[in-house]
């Protein structure tokens, strides 16, 4: 392959993405307004539901999404449940998760391969946290097995080099990818901060071109009626509403630094880019 001067070299269309933050705080919503088409790989269970809220949403005006429909026939799904619990049968889960792992990287090279031959879109992995947790499980598994058959050394980079190799192979498929993963509280000294950080894998952090935390906040007031008065129910109590906002604050954005820190109103994946990218 000839080199390229680095005059010629353009900046990549296409970002990775790390999206993290508690549940139901439309983060897999997010992810379906990115381009399409989208291979999605649903590790996370629950999607199904996010599609009649969406529906529901669309309907109503509260996401400008006008290509819904159209869109929804370009979302491809892939599905990995599981069977088996480890704590009755640790061989056959293990067996299990084994199966439902080379599946993935099957189906995972197809999106790439279709990206290679210039379909564009997106690729969504939901459920990243299920595959970092997976992934500890099976290691601390052949951990076992391997001090059983007197094997010296570590299983940890097999583990390292799936989650690289996901990485890698985005950077080669001219499409966005999307790692959804849950958030987790932060400990010290054995107590809750308070403060919530990414479940997920480290590498693929250090890895993406943008960290991006859906932020989800609660208010709660008391109605008013048109005089001004607090409206009371039969019970004669307050009556409260209850409002959820939900937001997208950047934690990393290696294109633009400025960007760190600062939160923005939820809005789809393209009015997002188009945004921090200026």
């Amino acid at each position: 392959m000839p080199a390229k001067k680095l005059s010629e070299i353009q900046p990549r269309k296409y970002v990775k993405v790390e999206l993290w933050g508690p549940p139901k705080s439309w983060k897999t919503t997010w992810a379906f307004t990115a381009p399409t088409p989208i291979h999605y790989y649903a590790w996370d269970a629950g999607y199904d539901l996010v599609i009649s809220a969406m529906d529901r949403l669309v309907a109503s005006g509260v996401i400008d999404l006008p290509d819904w429909e159209q869109r929804k026939e370009q979302i491809y799904v892939y599905e990995y449940p599981v069977t088996r619990w480890a704590e009755v049968s640790p061989e056959e889960a293990l067996r299990e998760m084994e199966q439902l792992m080379a599946q993935f990287a099957r189906d995972f090279q197809e999106a790439v391969d279709a990206g290679q031959k210039g379909v564009g879109g997106s690729i969504v992995v939901d459920g990243g946290t299920q595959l970092h947790q997976y992934w500890n499980w099976r290691v601390d598994a052949e951990m076992e097995r391997w001090r059983a058959m007197r094997i010296f050394g570590s299983p940890w980079s097999k583990r390292n080099r799936f989650f690289k190799a996901i990485l890698d192979l985005a950077k080669g498929a001219g499409r966005h990818l999307i790692m959804i993963h849950h958030d987790q509280e932060k400990w010290e000294d054995g107590k809750p901060t308070g403060e919530y950080e990414a479940q997920g894998d480290r590498l693929v952090q250090r890895d993406v071109d943008l960290i991006v935390q859906s932020v989800k906040r609660e208010e709660r007031q008391p109605e008013r009626d048109e005089k001004g008065s607090i409206r009371l129910g039969p019970d004669r109590k307050p009556v409260i509403r209850r409002t959820v906002t939900v937001g997208l604050l950047v934690h990393e954005f290696r294109s633009n630094p400025e960007w760190r820190g600062k939160e923005v109103p939820w809005m789809p994946f393209e009015s997002f880019l188009g945004l921090i990218r200026g």
